[in-house]
């Protein structure tokens, strides 16, 4: 008797703590990744003549803009960070009409997904996207993106100078594009 009551102790304690051991959270494996990276390029290659197309079936090479600083930013309507910095981007491009472009390249795979972001931005920022100088295209198959810039984690803002060549990567989403700070530093390093 005294057997089967320390067998019966001895597997309701197993029991217990097996439930315990496998009722823990699981803990995973944390790797920090950089909200947002500036690189500057210290070579400064000249960025490839691209021939793109708006989303408004407008055609233009990546040339037509020399002359004037070109923000090549890649973002999809899915990225949080991206909902954030394309007003701002475009409060950028409505001061700088005439010395920056601003080339939004969306990665989604649909147009339906581009309008349905654009249709959930304020009214300010839609009316910014009939600006001259706001081009939106779509690179559903990341032809630009990723074969020709190596972008894959969005959002990414290339910076290209005015002398057409690359000048700066960012990375995430740390830079407000559309204060006076950046618009400042932007005029000043990559405007000749």
């Amino acid at each position: 008797m005294r057997v089967n009551i320390f067998l019966l102790i001895l597997v309701v304690a197993g029991t217990l703590a097996v439930t315990y051991v496998l009722n823990q959270p699981v803990r995973p494996t944390v790797q920090e990744v950089p909200v947002s990276t500036i690189q500057p390029v210290e070579a400064y290659p000249l960025a490839p003549d691209l021939l793109l197309t708006s989303v408004r079936k407008e055609t233009f090479h990546l040339y037509d803009f020399k002359g004037k600083i070109i923000l090549v930013n890649f973002w999809a309507s899915w990225c949080v960070p991206c909902v954030i910095e394309f007003p701002q981007m475009l409060a950028l491009a409505e001061k700088e009409p005439d010395r920056l472009v601003f080339l939004a390249v969306s990665v989604d795979a649909s147009t339906e997904n581009i309008e349905r972001f654009i249709a959930r931005l304020d009214d300010e920022s839609r009316a910014r996207l009939n600006l001259p100088n706001v081009h939106i295209i779509h690179d559903p198959d990341k032809k630009i993106s990723q074969d020709v810039f190596q972008t894959v984690r969005y959002p990414e803002t290339l910076v290209i100078g005015s002398d057409l060549t690359l000048r700066e990567k960012i990375i995430g989403a740390s830079e407000d594009f559309s204060s006076e700070e950046f618009r400042a530093r932007l005029m000043e390093k990559f405007h000749e």
